[in-house]
């Protein structure tokens, strides 16, 4: 994993470098478990197109970048 400094007061942020660190992420986690607020669960995410995991690993780097997390709305 890369780290990428940040400027708004934070010393390092973790970078994606690559779909198959979503991927070992997503392998943490334990299936039948209830969802989000999203109603996401592991099961939907694992059984998805691999291109999906494409849009998350920009989602999260993203979110790492600029310091924001989108609203649930």
């Amino acid at each position: 994993m890369a780290y990428v400094e940040r400027l708004d007061g934070f010393d390092k942020c973790i970078s994606l470098s690559d779909v198959e660190d979503v991927e070992k992420g997503l392998s943490s986690l334990e299936f039948n478990k209830a969802g989000g607020i999203d109603g996401l669960t592991k099961e939907c995410i694992s059984y998805c197109h691999p291109a999906v995991l494409v849009h998350l690993k920009s989602l999260f780097n993203t979110i790492c970048l600029h310091g924001f997390v989108p609203d649930s709305k």
